[in-house]
């Protein structure tokens, strides 16, 4: 798959710094310069200072020869010259600030004279132009056409066209030019895209009535296929579809292959698979998918044989409109061949010249899409359309008008006219005319004005273009001597990097960073003694800047390529290359990083009298080996007296290291190849006799380099060779090369190193050990100024280190406790300062002896007790330990130790590792021993009361294990334990009645019924106990209800008193038991939960609700009780009453409401009620009052709706029991107002829609055809035959209709159709409009037809003029829309409109000679100003006058406004442009789509 990753470098990002600090090491300072740079500039050096707002071109052209421009920071958008007389000039810029010279995009300019000029040209003499950025050029960026030119500290970039070209002019050459520490990176942006379709508006008449943005064009072209996986640079041609929604379908592209193929990937094929095309073939791509259909294969396709094998189709057209009924995707396509192609007509091979015109016609697509058959037929040859033999056409289309369009490839001469190939000429077929209908060179910003091969317009006018978009580099020399390009950074332009091309001598390239150029990164071409060195070249795995040609699979550009190309087509060829010499270069991971090829006849281009030495040509790659190569010779280029050696070749990626292109017998015999390095032989054929070549591993001083990636420089480093290294000293001495790529000089240094790195020659440090005594052994850490890395070394090891320099060194060994080192070396120098002189050996010697050592230890326990213990050493001095160590260092003998324990401690251990007693020790020399003390602490235990509430008078008695009487406490006492040695111990409480034992914790985790108590701890037990008590109360609320009984609700508050949390368990009521449970029987509700915990204080609330039943003037009372457990289930209760009166319940009355929908629909609704026995009826808004009603009783109200409505809704409110009208319970003094709600049946619009279809079918039973009228009631959702065309002898699909107030109709027609009888006989055409006045509708339709409109008599005429839509304004004005592009005109005014809009047509006189005016706006319809309406077609209408409403129907699918749907579907559209869905008849059953449309509200 190909991926576009854009990891790019910024301008000021880190790692553009790198490459420039890279570039600035001392290797580069002061070398080889042409003009030296400025010292510190100084603002008083400036004899002009520019401004922002200023002109800066007025201010060059104002100056004198040899003044100082300073420029302050800002933009400058305008063009800059500094003329052919102007010498001695310096721009420069402001110090601190940038100026910035911009293009805006649109200068030089897109005009004629200005689109070849650049956006600084530098003409005179001795011109330094430096600290700039120069950017944003529609043409290239910079010209350097003056002698002695400095460019510098500029960065260039973002141009449409090339970066930097210095350039003889005229028959002059150019020389002396110094390009310096620049930056020139994503130029040449026309050819970023490619291929690519670029639109110009169509903003006037005339062949240069179109604009092209360059803004578009820059960043947003109408089409890419650079992330397609399409290897083109440029389309021969191209043609498009649209979607319903105005969206583009489909791009129709053809290849510029002759004789080679491209692949297109399987993750970009519409059918999963790869597949390959030529230029034999059309493509088309689906930007919704992203993927490729092969849908012309020429080598398939023609039925009578293919196209020959090198064919090319260079133009085509796709005639969309002309497909046939049966293969509605068949349209024909014409072609034309980029050169003389045979093609199978009728049997017969048939010689078609490149601008012959073939015609060919599909007969079938498969499910791709893809033409599966079809033949060829000659349409025109070049001289029926009076074209010159030479004539060769390369861009084909037609007109909206019909005529064929054509481009050519050369100048052509027709009638008197010229056409060049940036042209369109229109050719007519009417009367064989052509005229110019696109002038290429006069129309601003063309992108393609100098090669124009695809263009395609829309019906709009609009057009879209593909084109060459010829090359172009980020810096290139033509025409130039002595001039040198250093220290620049050149990356992702969209050529070449860096260029030294045709009639240049003596090119200096050096010290550049040049990578991720779309095409070769240095390109050597036609040149004359360049020297290139130093330079570093490489490609990342930015794919952006991979392609992938001829081959399936995609690989980086070229690294450093020499080619002398074939200047076909010039006066007089370059002369071929010569004395190149090519040194101390670091090519990476390139596709090839070194090639040398010729486009000339064999042997003429390529290397001769040429040196290639001391380069690193490193890891080639790319997605395919096959398609990688290191180095690459071709064959038929030149080798004569040149010399390729020295140069190390290193390849770890899948790919060819050295390999030879092609056969040429002698091609390599004067060629020296010798003495160069490869990581693996090269493949067969790579020139024989090689001197002393090394096939090995290069063992890089760091292991081997990464390959380069996106976002990051290589580092040079990584690419050193250390002494063990195969190159060392493995190469010839060349006088040429007497430095390394770093600035080593390669002279005194014995036999030249291979590649870039050149070792120095000079001494040996040697670094030995020695150990005592000798039955010990112990390893040293060495560090040395001359090593990288730090060393180890035990007694009798040694170290060399490798050859040094010259110089003063250091070596050092770490210290090792119980060691003492000493060292000396052989020269006398101490060992922090080793004089190493040239040839010379030093070795430095260190001894180190083991001492004798005694360490003493203690351990406490616990181990953190600042306690010290006393000790004494005899002989020695007494000393103090805690818990901790320390080491003596003693002589050889016997000595005692004793230590004596602190009260309250005890010793636990005292051992030494070498078995002695430590009273009695002896130790030998050398010996290290280890005495070891270890002394314990006592600990203690503290019991604590507490009780809840704080401050009790109660007391409790506790046993403890360590005390054998035990003790009582009361709160906020404690009892403190005597010392006790470590262990486990308990301590127990006796809990008094009405207490309860909260908590019993100890402060080290233990449990007090087992003490953990350890070393020196002091553990404290804290028991905690609280009293019980509840307090409860119960509240009745309301504390009366009316008889026979109501609800009330119960409020519960339960209160914890005591002092622990307790568990809330019970609440059970006297009368309606538990309150806490599912309601039941008289308990109605209740939010009591259960279980509760309350802690001390805390109070638990809630509510029952439960109906209180009795006769008047009686009382009920409840009463609650509360049970809870405490801690260990301690029980504990409580009750409250609560007393309820019962007294006499007033009457209610009940209220019904009628309601309908719609509202106010007439007629009146029956209803029942139980306490109404007659019933009553309602119509809309009306009501019923039942009066006075006895409460505490249930009623009903029932509704049973007519036929027509049901019955939408029925709710009753102020009916607290419910809402349901079935079932109402009276409450004392309860108003119930119940409100019924009817609704009608139908789902359509209060209107009726006469409708008509192209096609026949049946609606609900009802059968139709094309050319009847059905009627649908919306209000009855009833469908009926409203006109029966075969009963008066309408043959046709009706186009649309409309009723007149007067009740005749007016019809178009689908197409030509007879009507009438006698002399009342006429035909009716698609433009024209019938009326028809009936005698009688419906099944058994009668009536009189007359001609109405006459559409030939107001310019209606053509086939895309045919009316398909038709409405009438109330002031007798027609709306018509039709089946196309119409053009109509009021005199000598034309009137256009679309297949979308409505035209309005204001008739002064009616009949067989109709006559009025036309227009689009005001009276009619824009379809274009609503969104998505443009692709659209408009099929039916109806014009409300009362509203100014437009209601219509659009053919298939479409999305409009905002609405989508199909031809079902009937839009309502405001005269404020509001679109919504009025009505869709599929909802009513039709079947099929509306194609005509009236509507009676």
């Amino acid at each position: 798959m190909v991926a576009k990753y854009r990891q790019r470098l910024t301008l000021s990002g880190s790692l553009v710094a790198v490459a420039l600090v890279l570039l600035a090491g001392n290797r580069l300072m002061g070398r080889n310069a042409l003009a030296a740079p400025p010292a510190t500039f100084d603002v008083t050096d400036c004899d002009v200072i520019v401004t922002p707002g200023e002109s800066l071109q007025a201010a060059v052209t104002a100056a004198a020869n040899g003044q100082t421009l300073c420029v302050r920071g800002g933009v400058y958008i305008e063009m800059l010259t500094v003329r052919a007389d102007q010498s001695g000039l310096t721009l420069i810029a402001y110090p601190g600030e940038t100026p910035i010279i911009d293009g805006d995009k649109r200068l030089p300019g897109g005009g004629a004279g200005d689109r070849f000029d650049s956006l600084v040209s530098i003409l005179g003499s001795d011109i330094t132009l430096d600290g700039f950025v120069i950017r944003h050029s529609s043409s290239r960026a910079m010209d350097v056409n003056g002698d002695n030119a400095v460019v510098r500290n500029t960065t260039v970039q973002d141009n449409w066209g090339g970066g930097i070209v210095v350039a003889g002019k005229g028959d002059d050459f150019v020389s002396g030019v110094l390009i310096e520490n620049n930056q020139v990176n994503d130029n040449l942006r026309k050819a970023r895209h490619i291929p690519v379709i670029y639109r110009g508006m169509r903003v006037a008449e005339g062949p240069t009535g179109w604009e092209f943005n360059p803004d578009e064009m820059w960043d947003a072209p109408f089409w890419s296929g650079a992330d397609t996986d399409l290897p083109e640079a440029w389309l021969s041609g191209i043609s498009m579809t649209f979607n319903d929604d105005g969206r583009t379908s489909r791009i129709y592209a053809g290849s510029a292959r002759s004789g080679r193929v491209g692949y297109i990937g399987p993750d970009y094929s519409a059918t999963g698979q790869q597949f390959i095309y030529s230029g034999a073939d059309i493509l088309f791509h689906d930007p919704a998918t992203n993927l490729w259909t092969l849908y012309f294969n020429g080598d398939a396709l023609n039925s009578q044989g293919p196209l020959n094998a090198r064919a090319m189709i260079d133009a085509f057209q796709i005639d969309s409109a002309a497909a046939p009924p049966e293969c509605p995707a068949c349209a024909p396509l014409f072609m034309s061949f980029a050169a003389t192609a045979t093609v199978t007509i009728s049997g017969t091979a048939t010689a078609i010249g490149p601008s012959d015109l073939v015609r060919f016609q599909p007969a079938a697509t498969d499910a791709y899409g893809r033409i599966s058959a079809g033949d060829f037929t000659l349409f025109r040859r070049a001289a029926d359309m009076g074209l010159p033999a030479a004539a060769n056409i390369d861009a084909l289309d037609r007109t909206p008008d019909g005529r064929f369009l054509a481009s050519f490839t050369g100048r052509v001469e027709l009638g008197g006219a010229t056409f060049d190939n940036e042209d369109l000429a229109a050719y007519n077929e009417l009367d064989g005319s052509w005229s110019l209908y696109f002038d290429g060179d006069q129309i601003p910003f063309n992108p393609f004005q100098s090669a124009l091969t695809a263009a395609w317009l829309d019906r709009q006018g609009n057009i879209y273009i593909s084109g060459d978009p010829v090359g172009g580099s980020g810096l290139v020399f033509v025409e130039a001597e002595d001039s040198v390009a250093r220290g620049n950074v050149i990356y992702h332009n969209y050529g070449e990097g860096l260029v030294a091309g045709r009639y240049t001598t003596r090119i200096t390239l050096e010290d550049n960073v040049t990578y991720d150029n779309e095409h070769a990164n240095l390109y050597l071409n036609a040149t004359a003694y360049p020297l290139v060195q130093r330079n570093l070249i490489f490609c990342t795995d930015d794919r952006e800047f991979w392609r992938k040609g001829s081959v399936p699979d995609y690989r980086p550009g070229p690294g450093l390529q020499l080619r002398d190309e074939d200047f076909e087509g010039q006066a007089e060829m370059p002369p071929a290359s010569i004395g190149q010499v090519i040194i101390n270069n670091l090519v990476i991971g390139c596709s090839t990083n070194f090639g040398v090829a010729t486009q000339r006849a064999a042997g003429q281009g390529g290397l001769r009298d040429a040196l290639v030495a001391n380069n690193i040509f490193a890891n080639a790659r790319g997605d395919n080996a096959a398609q990688v190569t290191n180095v690459e010779f071709g064959a038929n280029a030149t080798y004569d007296n040149s010399r390729f050696v020295n140069n190390l070749i290193v390849q770890s990626p899948p790919g060819t290291i050295a390999r030879v292109v092609g056969t040429r017998a002698g091609a390599f015999a004067t060629l020296t190849l010798a003495n160069n390095l490869y990581s693996a032989a090269p493949s067969d054929g790579w020139p024989a006799g090689e001197s002393d070549p090394i096939i090995a591993d290069p063992a890089f001083a760091n292991g081997a380099p990464p390959l380069p990636a996106a976002g990051a420089v290589p580092d040079a480093g990584d690419y050193r060779i250390d002494y063990a290294s195969p190159a060392f000293d493995a190469g010839l001495e060349l006088a040429e090369v007497s430095a390394d790529y770093f600035g080593q000089s390669r002279s005194a240094s014995g036999p030249s190193a291979i590649g870039v790195h050149e070792l120095p020659h000079i001494g040996v440090i040697v670094v030995a050990l020695e150990t005592g005594p000798a039955r010990f052994t112990q390893s040293f850490d060495f560090t040395a100024s001359f090593a990288p890395n730090a060393f180890a070394l035990t007694g009798g090891q040694n170290r060399a280190s490798g050859a040094l320099e010259a110089g003063v060194y250091s070596v050092a060994a770490a210290d090792v406790a119980g060691w003492t080192t000493s060292a000396a070396c052989s020269d006398g120098s101490p060992a922090s300062a080793i004089d190493l002189g040239p040839t010379e050996t030093v070795i430095c010697t260190f001894s180190s002896a083991r001492l004798t050592q005694l360490t003493v230890s203690n351990a406490l326990d616990p181990a953190g007790d600042p306690q010290l213990v006393d000790f004494s050493l005899s002989p020695g001095e007494p000393f103090q330990l805690g818990h901790d160590s320390r080491t003596f260092t003693v002589a050889p003998g016997e000595m005692a130790l004793a230590a004596v324990a602190p009260e309250g401690w005890a010793q636990t251990a005292a051992v030494c590792d070498n078995g002695d007693a430590p009273g009695a020790l002896t130790l030998a020399a050398g010996d290290w021993v280890m005495c070891s003390f270890s002394h314990r602490k006592l600990g203690r235990v503290v019991v604590e009361k507490q009780t809840l509430p704080d401050g009790a008078a109660q007391a409790f008695t506790f046993s403890a294990g360590y005390d054998g009487d035990g003790f009582a406490l009361e709160d906020g006492q404690r009892d403190t334990s005597p010392y006790l040695v470590p262990g486990t111990y308990a301590v127990a409480e006796t809990v008094p009645d009405g207490w309860v034992q909260t908590s019993a914790t100890c402060n080290d985790g233990s449990t007090p019924a087992a003490i953990d108590l350890a070393a020196g701890e002091t553990v404290t037990c804290v028991f905690v106990n609280a009293r019980l008590a509840l307090d409860a109360s119960l509240n009745a609320t309301p504390s009366a209800v009316t008889a026979p009984g109501g609800d009330v609700s119960f409020a519960v508050q339960i209160t914890n008193r005591g002092g622990a949390a307790v568990e809330l368990t019970a609440l059970t009521d006297s009368v309606y038991g538990n309150v806490a449970g599912a309601p039941s029987g008289a308990l109605k509700s209740t939010t009591c939960s259960l279980p509760q915990t309350l802690q001390s204080d805390a109070s638990y609330a809630c509510a029952y609700t439960a109906t209180v039943s009795g006769t008047g003037g009686t009382t009920q009372t409840n009463t609650l009780t509360g049970d809870a457990t405490g801690v260990g289930g301690a029980p504990i209760s409580e009750t409250a009453e609560a007393t309820v009166a019962i007294e006499t319940a007033p009457p209610g009355r009940i209220i019904v409401v009628k309601q309908t929908d719609p509202a106010n629909s007439p007629g009146s609704f029956p209803f029942t009620a139980s306490y109404a026995p007659g019933g009553f009826s309602l119509g809309h808004g009306q009501s019923h009052d039942s009066g006075p009603l006895p409460s505490g009783t249930t009623y009903s109200v029932f509704k049973t709706p007519p036929a027509g409505w049901t019955l939408a809704s029925a709710v009753c409110a102020g009916d607290d029991d419910g809402n349901d009208p079935a079932a109402i319970f009276l409450d004392p003094n309860e108003t119930v107002t119940c409100t019924f709600t009817n609704r009608r049946t139908t789902t359509g619009p209060a209107a009726t829609f006469y409708v008509a279809a192209s096609t026949a079918g049946t609606v609900r039973g009802l059968a139709y055809v094309a050319g009847d009228i059905l009627a649908y009631n919306g209000l009855t959702d009833a469908w009926s035959l409203y006109f029966d065309g075969s009963d008066v002898g309408w043959t046709r699909a009706i186009g649309d209709f409309e009723r007149l107030p007067d009740g005749s109709l007016l019809l178009t027609s689908s197409g030509r159709v007879t009507l009438g009888a006698g002399a009342g006989k006429f035909t009716l055409e698609g433009q024209d409009i019938a009326r028809f006045v009936p005698t009688g509708l419906g099944e058994t339709t009668a009536g009189a037809f007359s001609l109405y409109f006459d559409g030939s008599d107001v310019t209606l005429s053509t086939s895309s003029e045919r009316i398909d839509a038709l409405a009438v304004k109330d002031d007798g004005t027609l709306l018509i829309s039709t089946t196309g592009r119409a053009t109509v005109k009021n005199g000598a005014t034309a009137v256009i409109g679309q297949d979308e809009d409505l035209l309005a047509f204001r008739p002064s006189r009616t009949g067989a000679t109709t006559a009025g005016t036309w227009a689009l706006l005001p009276g009619g319809f824009d379809g274009s100003a609503l969104a998505g309406m443009a692709a659209e077609d408009v099929t039916g209408a109806w014009y409300d006058g009362s509203t100014g409403d437009l209601y219509l129907t659009i053919t298939n699918a479409f999305t409009v406004g905002g609405i989508a749907g199909n031809q079902k579907i009937v839009l309502k559209v405001t005269p404020a442009g509001a679109v919504s869905e009025y009505w869709n008849a599929g909802a009513g059953g039709f079947p099929g789509g509306l194609d005509a449309l009236f509507i009676a509200p």
